[in-house]
């Protein structure tokens, strides 16, 4: 604005000039020509140079605008508030030169001019050089267009400037303090932007072209900011002894000794009494008293105070006396103050008649509580005036004064600073840092006293505030004035046309406004939306806050609400008891705040980045900012639109958790009983008794089954996996929650041993084998439906229609494979609940982990593809730790893998665990069998005496051969795995032992038969098999052993029960398995115990082979029923059998259903 009012104003001179004269006084005005230039009203007066060391005086008088004149402006501004307000706030209303009085000259009759050149032209290039150079001072002070006409709109307001205070005025002032709670120093916030506020860009006293005195101010108090805080750094220059200031010979001294130093310089400080500082009435230090006499004399003492405590870091503090502790504690405040810009300037008269400033803390409050602890423990007469001890909270005041003049002094000589470096000469600059100062243009003093007093309007008479409310989701900001302690709107003090400093002072708040590029009118309400209020609240309430302008929101905005991020089900849920795995899907992530929630979706529209302010019921209410930023970090990582198994994910890695995310009461307890399952009572029918770790599994199994999970039962070999299951299905039918067909799919060969443990164990659950080539469903209901996996496939289409409410599919390896028919067969069947059993260490094959982990979990560990990118190539290719922690915590719950090594499990076992394993015959041994026993019966039945029983040992003999395998009975060369039942449940078991690398024994009594084992065991395992039989040499049965048991190559030894049945000692292996029996139990103990003996570290399973509906099993059961006879009766010849009558032995070697 003022450029324009300049330009009007030069236009105006020109169109007088009618010979274009002016333009030749340009250069001169800039090129330094114009020499002693000064106003004095409405004169103006300079001297011009022309050629070198060739002076003209030039004279400029103005018209004075008329009494009449004068008066209609007076009452054109006093009866306009706007005006007032522009005025006031060093503004230049544009309507005071639109009025019927003529301020800018536009006739010759209104200046006068003169020149000592004589030349007779009305512009000489003298006077031109004036004008332009007086064109370029209206510019940086368009108050001088009123001025030149004797016209001084500030006198309309005189009231409402500030009085120039004098040094007694200052000093006489005993103002109280009160003592509050410790404050530390480094508390103090950077204050610059209290003199960038509250000082106008333009300080009438002080004319530039290129930079304002504010800037000056605000540079050379940053300068300082940096140069104290080198000052006061300790550890910069630990080594060497830096002088703040020298005198006498003092920086000659020679010696590492810093501390000598100090001392020696200042004559040693620790032998003063006290420290009093005595100032004279133009606030200059006059000495110091130290109760000892001082061989120093120094003429500036404001600097030696600064450099004796800046020095002080060379000694120790507490060898002095009291007074120097306290002042080097003020010391180190003006430090602090000092780097933090919290420092103002204070503009005073000194009693020579000069002006002074003296830097004082601003009314910060946190420096302001610092000043008043000070002050409460000054001494009574640290600082004196003209001999008369100051007040307390004065001497704190003047040393933070006295140390700011003195580091300002070492300063101009230190500070590198360009600026500074051109300003020290300046009359205006050396009152502000150096020396008092005696004013030749009139009115200065005034103009400097007024563009300082909005740094003191905290001291003032009234205070600002701006008070904001909501209506209509807008924000309404009210500025208020308190006077007296009543509250006025700003408005109405504004244009009552009184108060001139509340209308001079008003300005801060436009400033700020200003500043943050807002044109307000504080006549008028100030509007915001929701954004402009946002960045308000965030940044612009500072501005106010740090200028003592308090802002006051309103309650909503004031009381800060929570917000949290839970994961909350719909009202349906409430109403149930306990939660199962569908539930989940009736999950979804809420934010609370206070009795209201929202969706994520719908918070995000509320909070709208809005730094904290949410809209709630129409209205913007606060939300803690910390909640918000937690929110945001948690929703990044949260899984969106969450299926159930995103769900159980998120929540088993512990990410909830980690995130301090909020869970529903239920949901956590569902989650709590999957991690630590209850105890479920064993059914009292159950028939048998479970161990602990049975009894774990049990409870295990059936807590998933009712949260809704699958499990995976993934115990060691012989650990009785068939029971716990089986106990699980009892304890569902007699609590009625049996709603369906529990169908059980395995290998064929284990058919039988399932059906043979139901019977043993849960003879009240009835079950049925469907399998064979005439198989049919059974006509009646039962509890357990059985079926091979083969069968499984093939009669998918009559099985998907069964009513499953269980499928357990035992040895479930045989669905690693995702692709197999059979594989994607059984995943297809519907069931309410699933478990698979096995006894291999799965989880060590993630991808076969996977194809077993979808069937009891469908889709829970995403697709094949998915786990691959996110769990296989992680772990397997790169070692990803954490892929590998995240996998174990999101499949632990569902997949319990017991060790017969784990300490829980050795106490929980007998040291040798036998396990009777029935074996059915295949089609083609069956049919031998028949065959066999039809020819030879028919023999036995023809023959007498000792002839007899000869056929009857025959029969028995090929019967055992046919049962083991039909090639040992056919003495064929060609042989295969799948012609014998005992074949298949024996690689199966193999399967399990060597996967868990564990060693076996397989003991047969026939030495044809260890060698179809040797055979058919290496060529499907493609590993060596020792066999341990009579032939042996010494030397090689030495050898063979000595491998099995100390070297890791060999797992399998196959031992005829004469050759291997006893002295041996072999127990490197965990496992025996007779694979025919003797039905001599010492025998078969004596066998045994190669594995069982002394250096077993392990507990043995024994696997004892028995062949389903065949005499085999007839006698195993004899034997269990008649133990103790048995032991006496039976022999390894088998005689008790020869001599049964011909109807005994057919039934008891006749062929029953298999």
């Amino acid at each position: 604005m003022s450029s324009e009012f300049a330009d009007i104003w030069l236009e105006s001179i020109k169109k007088l000039d009618n010979k274009n004269h002016l333009k030749h006084g340009e250069i001169y005005s800039k090129d330094g020509s114009v020499r002693d230039f000064r106003i004095d009203d409405n004169m103006v007066e300079a001297r011009v140079e022309g050629i070198p060391g060739d002076f003209f005086k030039v004279k400029i008088e103005f018209k004075k605008l008329s009494p009449r004149d004068k008066g209609k402006l007076n009452k054109l501004i006093k009866d306009n508030r706007q005006l007032q307000t522009i005025i006031l706030n060093d503004g230049l209303p544009r309507d005071l030169f639109l009025s019927d009085v003529k301020i800018i000259p536009d006739s010759l009759s209104d200046f006068k001019m003169s020149c000592d050149c004589k030349n007779t032209g009305l512009f000489c290039k003298h006077k031109a050089a004036v004008f332009h150079y007086l064109s370029r001072e209206i510019d940086k002070n368009p108050y001088l267009l009123l001025t030149l006409r004797d016209y001084h709109v500030d006198k309309l307001f005189e009231s409402g400037k500030n009085p120039i205070a004098s040094i007694d005025d200052l000093l006489s002032e005993n103002r109280k303090f009160t003592m509050h709670d410790y404050i530390d120093a480094d508390d103090v916030p950077l204050l610059i932007n209290d003199l960038k506020f509250r000082l106008n860009n333009h300080a009438g006293f002080f004319s530039s072209n290129t930079v304002s005195f504010k800037e000056i101010l605000i540079d050379t108090l940053k300068t300082f900011g940096i140069l104290v805080q080198r000052v006061n750094n300790f550890h910069v220059f630990h080594s060497t002894y830096v002088h703040y200031i020298n005198f006498g010979d003092s920086f000659k001294l020679r010696t590492d000794d810093l501390d000598y130093i100090f001392r020696k310089k200042w004559h040693h400080p620790e032998n003063w009494e006290k420290f009093h500082i005595n100032l004279d009435g133009n606030y200059n230090p006059t000495n110091f008293e130290t109760g000892r006499a001082l061989n120093f004399r120094l003429k500036n003492l404001k600097h030696a105070l600064f450099a004796l405590f800046a020095e002080f870091k060379y000694s120790d503090i507490n060898y002095y006396n009291s007074d120097l502790k306290f002042l080097y504690e003020i010391y180190l405040l003006t430090s602090r103050l000092i780097s933090k810009n919290a420092l103002i300037p204070q503009f005073f008269k000194l009693k020579n008649g000069e002006y002074a400033i003296r830097w004082i803390p601003s009314f910060n409050d946190t420096v302001s509580q610092l000043i008043d602890n000070l002050a409460y423990k000054c001494p009574d007469d640290l600082i004196s005036y003209e001999g008369k001890p100051l007040g307390k909270y004065e001497q704190v005041v003047v040393a933070i004064s006295l140390f700011f003049s003195g580091f300002a002094a070492y300063a101009s000589y230190n500070a590198k600073s360009s600026l500074m470096d051109s300003m020290k000469s300046n009359i205006y600059y050396q009152l502000f840092f150096f020396k008092s100062q005696v004013f030749h243009v009139k009115g200065d003093e005034k103009a400097i006293s007024n563009w300082l007093a909005p740094l003191y309007e905290n001291e003032s008479d009234f205070k600002f505030l701006l008070e904001v409310t909501q209506e209509d989701e807008m924000f309404l900001i009210t500025p208020k004035v308190i006077i007296d302690d009543e509250m006025f709107i700003l408005s109405d003090i504004l244009e009552s046309g009184g108060y001139p400093n509340i209308v001079r002072s008003s300005r801060i708040i436009t400033d700020i406004f200003t500043r943050y590029r807002w044109d307000v009118d504080l006549t008028d309400e100030i509007k915001m939306d929701i954004a402009d209020f946002t960045f308000f609240n965030s940044t612009v309430v500072y501005g106010f806050r740090n200028m003592g302008i308090e802002v006051v929101l309103p309650d909503e905005l004031t009381v800060t609400k929570s917000a949290k991020l839970s994961l909350v089900s719909d009202e349906n849920i409430s109403s149930k008891t306990s939660l199962t795995l569908d539930d989940l899907n009736r999950f979804d992530w809420k934010v609370a705040i206070g009795d209201e929630s929202f969706s994520l979706s719908e918070f995000e529209d509320l909070s709208q980045n809005y730094n904290g302010l949410v809209k709630l019921n129409n209205k913007y209410v606060r939300i803690n900012p910390d909640d918000l930023r937690a929110i945001d970090r948690q929703t990044d990582l949260i899984p969106v639109n969450p299926t159930q198994n995103d769900l159980m994910h998120f929540i088993l890695s512990g990410d909830i958790e980690k995130l301090d995310i909020g869970i529903n009461d239920k949901l956590s307890e569902m989650i709590d009983d999957l991690l630590e399952f209850k105890d479920v009572d064993v059914p009292d029918s159950l028939n048998g008794e479970l161990r602990n770790y049975q009894k774990v599994g049990f409870s295990w199994l059936y807590q998933n089954m009712k949260i809704g999970f699958g499990s995976i039962l993934a115990d060691d070999m012989g650990l009785g996996k068939t029971i716990q299951v089986l106990a699980t299905v009892l304890y569902l039918k007699e609590n009625d929650l049996l709603d369906g067909d529990v169908l059980v799919i395995a290998p064929t060969s284990l058919l039988t041993n399932w059906q043979k443990e139901i019977e043993k164990f849960t003879p009240s659950l009835t079950s049925f084998i469907y399998h064979g080539p005439n198989r049919n469903l059974p006509d009646d209901d039962v509890d357990i439906l059985l079926t091979s996996y083969g069968i499984a496939r093939q009669d998918f289409d009559l099985l998907k229609d069964l009513d499953i409410y269980l499928c357990v599919v035992d040895e479930a390896q045989n669905i690693k494979n995702p692709s197999a028919k059979q594989t994607k067969a059984i995943k297809a069947l519907e069931a309410k609940h699933k478990i698979a059993l096995s006894g291999t260490p799965i989880e060590n094959r993630l991808a076969e982990y996977w194809s077993i982990f979808d069937f009891i979990n469908r889709g829970y560990l995403y697709s094949l593809n998915m786990f691959n990118e996110r769990f296989i190539k992680p772990i397997e290719n790169y070692h990803d730790q954490e892929a590998l922690d995240t996998f174990k915590k999101i499949t632990s719950p569902f997949i319990l893998r017991r060790h017969k090594t784990d300490k829980d499990i050795i106490k929980d076992l007998p040291d040798k665990f036998v396990n009777d394993i029935y074996c059915n015959l295949t089609l083609k041994q069956a049919a031998m069998y028949e065959e066999t026993l039809n020819v030879l019966l028919r023999d036995v039945e023809d023959s007498e005496g000792i002839a007899r029983k000869g056929l009857v040992l025959k029969l028995i003999t090929s019967l055992k051969q046919i049962c083991n395998h039909p090639a040992q009975f056919s003495k064929s060369k060609k042989m295969s795995v799948g012609e014998s039942g005992k074949m298949e449940v024996l690689v199966n078991i193999l399967e399990n032992i060597l996967d868990n690398d564990e060693k076996v024994l397989i003991f047969s009594q026939y030495v044809q038969m260890g060698e179809i084992l040797k055979e058919l065991i290496e060529r499907h395992f493609d590993e060596e098999v020792l066999f341990f039989h009579g032939q042996l040499s010494r030397k090689k049965r030495d050898e063979m052993i000595d491998k099995f048991q100390n070297g890791d190559e060999n797992r399998i030894m196959v031992l005829s029960l004469k050759a291997g049945g006893t002295g041996l000692n072999l127990t490197a292996a965990q496992n025996v398995i007779h694979y025919d029996l003797w039905w001599n139990p010492a025998v078969e103990n004596q066998a045994t115990d190669r594995a069982y003996r002394i250096g077993q570290k392990n507990n043995v399973m024994v696997y004892r082979f028995i062949t389903t509906g065949t005499f085999e099993e007839r006698i195993n059961q004899i034997l269990s029923e008649k133990i103790e006879l048995a032991e006496v009766a039976i022999d390894s010849k088998e005689s008790f059998i020869t001599e049964m009558n011909n109807d005994d032995l057919k039934e008891m070697l006749k062929l029953r259903r298999f």
